[in-house]
């Protein structure tokens, strides 16, 4: 879910976000019988388990919410599915074409996926059960206004490496300026009255 967007730079081409981070996958080792469907682990747990490698591709700068203590979870179902969520602050790369400034519009991709494992061993899918991406109902963005949030997924072939990388991407999102911005002429002396 995405808490909060913004800044937007045009400067950087970078636009950072406020988000929850989940990532689910089946571990059969974590299989367990019991009275109750779900176990929450502790955050000390998550250095004992197996958890995929997954980086931001234009990431530009990012860190994990710790106060008051690091903002993650681990909960392990019955059948050894687990779900780990982390709360994230993510500064990203966003190419923009100024063009039609003021008139814009900009897609702003998220980009992630395995650091180290080849699509041999961790493929990305979207959970089809909810939308890829939540927005937080209050959500307000200063410069732009959110248009669309489409989800899909790309494989890079990476010379000289024996399987291909699995990456997922999101653009986050389809952006267009909400007309806040004034135009002047250089030529018109107006202007300045």
């Amino acid at each position: 879910m995405v808490r909060s967007m913004g800044p937007i730079s045009e400067v950087d081409m970078t636009y950072s976000m406020d988000c929850y981070f989940r990532q689910s996958w089946v571990d059969k080792r974590l299989a367990f019988k019991g009275a109750q469907d779900t176990l929450a682990l502790s955050v000390s747990m998550l250095a004992r388990i197996w958890k995929p490698d997954t980086y931001f591709y234009n990431g530009k700068q990012s860190y994990l919410h710790t106060i008051t203590t690091p903002n993650k979870f681990v909960r392990i179902h019955q059948d050894g599915r687990v779900l780990y969520s982390s709360r994230l602050t993510i500064k990203a790369g966003c190419p923009m074409n100024l063009e039609d400034f003021p008139m814009d519009i900009q897609k702003c991709p998220l980009k992630f996926g395995s650091f180290g494992y080849t699509t041999s061993d961790v493929i990305y899918r979207w959970n089809n059960e909810r939308p890829a991406v939540a927005i937080a109902e209050d959500m307000k963005l200063s410069q732009f206004d959110l248009v669309d949030c489409p989800a899909g997924n790309l494989t890079d072939v990476v010379y000289k490496a024996s399987s291909p990388f699995d990456r997922y991407g999101k653009d986050m999102g389809k952006m267009r300026r909400n007309g806040d911005h004034h135009r002047y002429d250089n030529n018109n002396e107006d202007h300045n009255k």
